[in-house]
């Protein structure tokens, strides 16, 4: 899936990097499970982004169902993302099974792009 982020600013900004990407529980908006990992198959760039503009970064959700019961199945609500750089986190609905045990990496994370 592609994580879109918009400059909603009034000038514009740049972006590089990795967003921080995890699953959250649906009544705490605890992290449930493993942070996403980072996919270095392609290189961090920096991306300009005009008042308006949007950038994107695909993360891949891996089935919790593959893993079996050392998966310890969980649904989560959605993401919470970390703009690169940033110590505050968004959240993004997107209800999915998941797996509490954080030896089981559901997720995969690549650069953000234009």
């Amino acid at each position: 899936m592609e994580l879109v982020t918009r400059n909603t600013g009034r000038s514009a900004c740049d972006l590089q990097g990795y967003p921080g990407v995890s699953l959250t529980a649906p009544d705490t908006g605890a992290q449930i499970g493993a942070a996403a990992t980072r996919d270095l198959g392609q290189s961090p760039s920096r991306v300009r982004l005009a008042p308006g503009a949007s950038a994107m970064a695909l993360v891949r959700v891996a089935q919790a169902a593959n893993y079996g019961p050392r998966c310890h199945g969980a649904r989560a609500a959605g993401f919470r993302v970390y703009l690169p750089g940033e110590t505050a986190a968004q959240f993004a609905p997107f209800a999915v099974d998941a797996c509490s045990n954080t030896a089981t990496p559901l997720l995969s994370v690549r650069p953000f792009h234009r």
